[in-house]
C-alpha cells in the first residue's frame, strides 16, 4: 500500500487502520476540507477508487504540492529521489529548506 511522501502536523498515517475501522460500508463521495499529508484519501484512493474525491487546503505550497503530484507524478517521484540521495541529513535539510522560507519574511 502507498503511504504519503509527507509527514505533517496531525498527521494520520499512524491512525489509519483505527480510522478505517470507522469507514462506512457505503458511501459515494469523499471530500477533504484540509488535506494535510492526505494519509486518509490516499488510503481510501487505493481502497475505493471509484469514489468521487474533493481535496483542498488553505496552505497554498501544500495545495500546490498535490496540484502538480496529480499531472506530473513520475517527475515529482524523480525530484524526491534526487532529494533523498543528495540529503542524507533530514536536519540539514529542513535547516536548508527553512532557511529559504525565513529570508522572505525577513
Amino acid at each position: 500500500m502507498i503511504k504519503s511522501p509527507l509527514r505533517y502536523p496531525g498527521g494520520k498515517s499512524k491512525a489509519i487502520d483505527q480510522i478505517a475501522e470507522y469507514i462506512p460500508d457505503s458511501f459515494s463521495e469523499y471530500r477533504e476540507p484540509f488535506i494535510g499529508g492526505s494519509s486518509v484519501f490516499i488510503y481510501l484512493k487505493q481502497k475505493l477508487s471509484h469514489l468521487k474525491f474533493w481535496i483542498n487546503d488553505l496552505n497554498r505550497e501544500l495545495f500546490l504540492f498535490w496540484k502538480f503530484s496529480q499531472s506530473h507524478l513520475p517527475t515529482l517521484i524523480e525530484e524526491i529521489h534526487r532529494i533523498k540521495d543528495k540529503y542524507t541529513n533530514g536536519k540539514q535539510l529542513f535547516e536548508e529548506l527553512t532557511k529559504g522560507i525565513l529570508a522572505r519574511f525577513l
